[in-house]
């Protein structure tokens, strides 16, 4: 059983996902510490890191981590990531309820490349998330267009392509180190930008 100073960040109905962190006997050498992100029912508050735990409807994800002396030891990175993903499941669960909504700078500010995809989404999707916020076109040829938005801890890189049988357009993210349009449209086939034929692929 844990004090009340082993939950982290703000609890109620809007914000149900908590982090607890509780001792833990860990390995004969060093000091070791337990470290969850709890669904909670919003309503009550678990005095321990179990599922069975009044309150707990899930264990999203645990850690047990080792606490060094400095502010670099896996403790202390373990704690920033749960209190990250804990901050996002609860500003989705408000954004399902309708209390809150995806903004680009929510987007462009979440450095998780998962947790940002999930933003994305709920925003609309990427086509649109990319044209409100201005994409830049970083290069052009006759597979399609190359646009990049700075985000997070890396640009997201997406090629703009026409399907020349229906002339619906497509966005598709490719990797933040993709050079041009070609050599991204292939990396979507799984080729290398010598070996993608257009008029083979439509």
């Amino acid at each position: 059983m844990i004090s009340r100073r082993g939950f982290l960040t703000r609890f109620g109905p809007s914000r149900p996902y908590i982090v607890m962190t509780a001792s833990v006997a860990g390995p004969p050498h060093g000091n070791y510490r337990k470290i969850a992100v709890i669904e909670t029912d919003g309503i009550t508050l678990p005095w321990r890191i179990e599922l069975r735990a009044r309150g707990t409807r899930n264990i999203v994800r645990r850690w047990v981590s080792h606490v060094g002396k400095t502010d670099r030891c896996a403790y202390v990175r373990d704690l920033h990531t749960a209190t990250a993903l804990a901050e996002h499941l609860n500003f989705m669960r408000q954004v399902q309820r309708g209390s809150r909504r995806v903004t680009l700078r929510s987007i462009d500010r979440q450095t998780n490349a998962e947790l940002q995809r999930e933003l994305i989404d709920a925003y609309g999707g990427l086509e649109r998330y990319l044209a409100d916020a201005g994409a830049k076109v970083i290069h052009e040829d006759e597979t399609g267009r190359l646009v990049r938005r700075e985000a997070g801890d890396e640009p997201i890189i997406a090629v703009q392509v026409v399907c020349p049988t229906t002339g619906r357009q497509y966005v598709l993210r490719v990797p933040p180190e993709t050079k041009t349009a070609r050599e991204g449209v292939a990396w979507t086939f799984g080729l290398p930008a010598a070996l993608y034929q257009p008029t083979i692929q439509s």
